[in-house]
């Protein structure tokens, strides 16, 4: 019984929180990222992660960083991408989308981040005989675009 009424003050209290901060000013909060659950009681903590920079070339080095730096790649290379972030997450989910010219989506990878500061992501296209035209990588944090890289496929 005790735990019943001890529930249900939780859920009370977590519905009066959301009230209040529904009524909050949205531009003063507008980058925190939280979620509560009522039925637990459990608060999913702020995420802060920003995308400071994003890379493209044809080889990736061991530290994650690219080492041959390109816009320009031919039909049968190999596409990477290094994404420097920066920032606090626990567990955001940082989503590389390469899409053609037309904004068709090519190839789609996800990767769960935790970060305390700065940290580079690395996601990799192989190219299958690509017709040669303008592509883009876009970078998205959470489901949110927040970066696009243009690159081109061009004969040698």
């Amino acid at each position: 019984m005790r735990s019943r009424a001890l529930r249900s003050l939780s859920t009370g209290l977590a519905l009066c929180l959301a009230g209040v901060l529904v009524g909050c000013d949205d531009g003063a909060y507008a980058d925190l990222e939280t979620a509560s659950s009522p039925a637990t009681g459990e608060v999913v903590p702020i995420m802060d992660l920003d995308v400071e920079e994003v890379r493209l070339g044809r080889a990736m080095g061991a530290d994650m960083r690219i080492v041959d730096e390109a816009d320009g790649f031919a039909p049968n290379d190999s596409v990477h991408a290094a994404v420097k972030t920066s920032g606090v997450a626990n567990s955001a989910t940082l989503t590389a989308r390469w899409t053609t010219e037309s904004d068709s989506v090519l190839h789609e990878e996800m990767k769960t981040v935790s970060s305390n500061g700065e940290q580079w992501t690395t996601f990799s296209f192989a190219g299958r005989s690509l017709a040669e035209g303008d592509y883009a990588l876009k970078i998205l944090v959470n489901g949110r675009e927040v970066e696009e890289r243009e690159f081109s496929i061009e004969r040698p």
